[in-house]
């Protein structure tokens, strides 16, 4: 290779990583966007699943309601009966 490019074999060796660095910059952005890309389109999903969880259990509150009272759940307060 040396005696083919008139390179040193310093310059070669620079020529050579600089273009395995460049597209080790390359892939490792190919591979950094289709990693955000699979994160949006699951992040998607779970806000698919839990917004139609919450409509259903709007609409039937009963059919979703835990098996027992959540301890830690704070209500909406007591309606007074004299208005207050």
């Amino acid at each position: 290779m040396e005696r083919v490019s008139q390179l040193t074999r310093d310059e070669a060796h620079s020529l050579v990583m600089g273009k395995v660095e460049i597209e080790a910059r390359e892939e490792a952005g190919r591979r950094a966007r289709h990693l955000l890309q699979q994160a949006k389109l699951d992040a998607d999903e779970e806000a698919r699943r839990v917004i139609t969880l919450a409509v259903q259990r709007q609409l039937d509150p009963q059919l979703y309601a835990p098996a027992e009272p959540d301890p830690l759940h704070v209500g909406p307060p007591p309606i007074d009966a004299h208005g207050g």
